[in-house]
């Protein structure tokens, strides 16, 4: 087991796992990565990623690199028991010891940052979320100076060692729960300590000041960051309805960094519209909500609109289609079923929306080899035909992966049929809900540049 002492040095016993730890969090999410290139492997880097989700913030920036062990910093009050603590320093993850976990403690900081130096100097990476807490809302919250601290103790130890700098970096989620989801994960610039110098010989808080204004400024433009808390779900709504119908229109690449790219700017005319025009401003959130309520009082996608006027043309096509293939999901539904149910009773434990995809992942990824490895077993010994034992276990992830398409299309179905039940006994709200959304969008389409 990897002790506090040895936390930097690179081991095959850490490696062989994180293989399989980066293919479970690449099937969890459907991660892209962008800002790899700006790395230079003669330089020492500070990662400093927003903190929106718990333990999968962290692993995903594990995971974005294959072959690389980084050190995380995480707060002291998990590591008090001695087992998992050993367990932590195992998964390369550092005490950082806060006034609320008593003043003596903070003493204990000093022998971090000394570790600190040995993991920087063995150019592995440290990695630092500096809100100091997650929240389930992009925007990017007050940063604590911890980064600030270590960042110039660390320059100063090592004058002679490799240039160490700080890369921001932005997370952003489609979804925070459901498996399968996108994940864009964004590497800003990185930049060094030299600008500030000056200013940390003369008074090294205004230089810790400086520096985290600078790393707010270089984390928000690498996210999505929503400053309005009270208009948070309008605008919300608009990047949801907007930017894969504009992707679709303007035939541009269906990925995450496209749709990156389109929501900053939809914030930003928000941003501009909010401050330059209120009253317009105002006029176009209430359309926002009005969608928003429609959607939701009969249950529909947010992305229902725009539709054509027969939104039920295809359905009866749909629904045989999806007859003709349910025993391919009942397979995949029935011998996934334990492997399913474990990961959604676990998280239920939890009250804090942000713990559910990081204990549904951990669980999944313990539990799905397990559980196949039981399963394969009981039918080899039902058989006794080991022949049909590993074609069983070969059938597994494939019905998996068959259950959960079939599932994503029926919840499609299921809400063409909403759609199509609004459009016959509400036409009404059916016209204003494709007639908000044409407004908006050609509000709109003319302040995205592709």
């Amino acid at each position: 087991m990897a002790s506090f002492e040895t936390i930097e040095q690179r081991t095959l016993r850490y490696q062989i796992p994180r293989y399989y730890v980066d293919f479970m969090f690449h099937r969890y999410f459907r991660t892209e990565v962008v800002g790899m290139e700006q790395l230079d492997p003669a330089k020492t880097y500070i990662f400093t990623p927003n903190h929106q989700g718990a333990l999968i913030d962290a692993l995903a920036i594990l995971c974005m690199k294959h072959r690389w062990q980084p050190v995380f910093l995480a707060r002291a009050d998990i590591f008090k028991n001695p087992r998992v603590a050993n367990i932590l320093y195992y998964l390369k993850i550092l005490p950082i010891f806060r006034i609320r976990d008593g003043y003596e403690s903070l003493n204990n900081n000093d022998r971090v940052f000394q570790k600190t130096l040995d993991v920087l100097r063995c150019r592995n990476g440290l990695v630092m979320l500096p809100e100091g807490n997650h929240g389930g809302f992009k925007r990017l919250r007050p940063l604590k100076k911890g980064v600030a601290r270590i960042a110039f103790r660390a320059l100063q130890a090592m004058p002679e060692g490799p240039e160490l700098q700080i890369v921001p970096v932005g997370l952003d989620y489609s979804n925070y729960v459901n498996a399968r989801s996108h994940l864009l994960v964004r590497l800003g610039k990185p930049f060094g300590l030299a600008p500030y110098m000056d200013l940390y010989h003369k008074n090294p808080a205004l230089a810790y000041n400086a520096l985290m204004d600078d790393l707010g400024q270089r984390m928000r433009a690498e996210m999505i960051h929503i400053e309005s808390e009270e208009h948070y779900a309008a605008y919300m709504r608009l990047l949801e309805l907007f930017s894969h119908v504009y992707i679709k229109r303007h035939g541009l690449p269906r990925t995450r960094t496209q749709k990156f790219s389109i929501d900053k700017q939809l914030v930003a005319a928000l941003d501009a519209m909010q401050h330059d025009d209120p009253e317009l401003f105002t006029h176009t959130v209430t359309k926002l909500h009005r969608y928003d309520a429609i959607t939701k009082e009969h249950r529909l996608s947010n992305r229902a609109a725009p539709f054509g006027r027969a939104p039920w043309a295809l359905l009866p096509v749909q629904a045989l289609a999806l007859l003709a293939t349910l025993p391919v999901f009942v397979y995949g539904y029935v011998n996934n079923f334990l492997e399913l149910l474990l990961p959604y009773k676990v998280s239920g434990m939890f009250n804090d929306k942000q713990f559910i995809s990081s204990v549904r992942y951990v669980v999944a990824t313990i539990a799905f080899p397990l559980l196949y490895l039981l399963q394969t077993l009981a039918v080899g010994l039902a058989t006794h035909s080991w022949c049909w034992a590993l074609l069983y276990m070969a059938s597994l992830p494939l019905g998996l992966v068959l259950a959960y398409l079939w599932r994503k299309r029926f919840y499609h179905f299921v809400r063409r049929c909403r759609l199509a039940h609004l459009a016959r006994t509400r036409p009404a709200e059916a016209r204003e809900l494709n007639q908000l959304f044409a407004e908006l969008y050609a509000q709109f389409e003319p302040l995205i540049e592709a």
